[in-house]
């Protein structure tokens, strides 16, 4: 529970870092993911209006960043819970799309929804790029949301990965 933090950063990452620094006596905890099949939120989520799918180095962590600038969004970039979620929902991160697999996974995306800050009033969730494998089961989950998918010229993207990894292609062990 972040209370009235606003982000500004384009990674969940970053903005788990910053709090952190502003808030280093924070409560923290650490859950089971089956936690997430019984979910109850104390405050309903921001409501969810946009998803960004992307490829890697194309300038989605720049709308990310573009968004948050306004108070009234609320933006999570990459959160791991989300990709942690995926790869135990199905094998290689391809989960089926069945009833408990699809509210578990509304379930952490509500959860990462949360906020106190009263002027959040729309919520972004850009996605990490290997999600796209899962745009059916994503779909699925929220057919009502809006979806973007922003790619840029595919050799640039590979010499900017091949001048530095993504974080993904560092880590394989991501579950």
């Amino acid at each position: 529970d972040w209370g009235t933090y606003h982000g500004y950063a384009g990674f969940y990452a970053e903005n788990v870092r910053e709090y952190g620094h502003l808030k280093p006596d924070a409560a923290r905890f650490i859950s089971e993911q089956a936690a997430l099949a019984e979910l109850e939120l104390p405050t309903p989520p921001v409501p969810l209006a946009g998803m960004i799918f992307h490829v890697g180095r194309c300038g989605s962590t720049l709308l990310a960043r573009v968004l948050a600038r306004s108070r009234r969004h609320l933006v999570r970039g990459e959160p791991s819970l989300l990709n942690q979620v995926l790869y135990r929902l199905g094998p290689d991160g391809l989960p089926m799309s069945t009833p408990a697999a699809l509210h578990r996974y509304r379930n952490a995306v509500s959860l990462l929804s949360r906020s106190g800050v009263a002027s959040h009033g729309a919520g972004f969730l850009k996605l990490s790029s290997w999600n796209l494998a899962a745009w059916p089961f994503i779909h699925a989950a929220f057919p009502q949301v809006s979806k973007i998918f922003i790619y840029r010229e595919p050799l640039e993207v590979l010499v900017s990965n091949l001048e530095k990894p993504a974080g993904f292609l560092k880590h394989r062990n991501w579950a």
